[in-house]
């Protein structure tokens, strides 16, 4: 995408912007704010657990902050895959309750008037127990698609579908609780 920087807010040290906070909401508006203060208007934040998650969704994003303060992708489990805002972030994420099914319904009421939302409902993954409903989904790039069925084929038998945490094997990377890390999307300042 052209005039679009990427920003990756994570606990990494390499990374362009570093987590700060204790809490998914702290770190969240904290990757906001850093960015407002580097000088970025037009922010768009996704997470890393939407493996739908292309292009043409931030293409979206930015075209609808151009007529909208608040835009959102919303998530088929009631969160979220994309925030994007051209207004202070805080009114807009104080109170979200998230990790639940009412983060999207709390940041709609949150954003005032009225949001634009991304024409897309995206799956996304908080748990093992969220990959065998991914296997099946046509949006999902083919490698995606391939590396979602080796998780399974790893897990141990009946394990995949049940809602208890995935046992711990090398081979299978335990998915954490913390919440994603945030990058946000910024427009590069020319």
């Amino acid at each position: 995408m052209s005039g679009v920087r990427l920003l990756v807010c994570s606990d990494e040290r390499q990374a362009a912007l570093p987590q700060r906070g204790e809490t998914f909401g702290e770190r969240l508006s904290n990757a906001f704010d850093d960015a407002r203060r580097l000088g970025y208007r037009q922010i768009v934040a996704v997470g890393t657990d939407s493996p739908g998650l292309g292009r043409r969704h931030l293409e979206a994003a930015f075209a609808r902050l151009t007529t909208h303060d608040v835009v959102l992708g919303r998530a088929s489990d009631g969160g979220v895959y994309l925030i994007g805002t051209r207004s202070e972030p805080a009114p807009l994420l104080r109170g979200v309750p998230w990790r639940t099914g009412r983060v999207c319904a709390r940041l709609a009421a949150n954003a005032g008037g009225e949001p634009a939302y991304l024409d897309d409902r995206l799956a996304d993954v908080d748990a093992h127990r969220d990959l065998p409903r991914l296997r099946h989904d046509p949006t999902l790039e083919p490698a995606t698609t391939l590396l979602i069925e080796r998780l399974l084929a790893r897990a141990p038998h009946g394990r995949a579908d049940q809602r208890s945490a995935p046992p711990r094997h090398r081979s299978l990377p335990r998915l954490s609780l913390r919440g994603p890390p945030v990058s946000p999307v910024i427009p590069s300042i020319v």
